[in-house]
């Protein structure tokens, strides 16, 4: 919170004071604008208790940190060709076998499923 104390003067120093906090508030922030059509300005100008500015402010900050985790998210190339040649590794033990990884995991799943079948 800004608190001033100001000892009065002229009115022309009140202005220069205002201007100051005003200035100070608005150091960080900048000015964003964008287009509407006048069918929704009206509507916007209709519900009057509705805040748009921190509105807009809020949703635009909730995607920007959207996208900053989406890219941080970026996968390691390393790991990713470590975990291929150990499925190629794992595939080449199976080899020759009749072993069909289909048939297994419908296999589980009636084991884990079968009660459901008995109600």
């Amino acid at each position: 919170m800004f608190v001033l104390f100001v000892m009065p003067m002229d009115w022309m120093s009140w202005w220069f004071v205002i201007f100051i906090r005003q200035k100070r508030i608005t150091r960080n922030v900048s000015v964003i604008s964008f287009r509407v059509d006048k069918r929704l300005k009206a509507r916007i100008d209709r519900l009057r208790h509705i805040n748009w500015s921190e509105l807009l402010r809020r949703y635009v900050e909730t995607i920007v940190e959207q996208e900053e985790r989406r890219m941080r998210s970026t996968k390691d190339p390393t790991a990713i060709r470590r975990a291929i040649e150990e499925m190629d590794r794992l595939a080449k033990l199976s080899e020759g076998s009749d072993w069909i990884a289909e048939e297994e995991v419908v296999r589980w799943r009636r084991r884990r499923f079968s009660y459901l079948m008995q109600v």
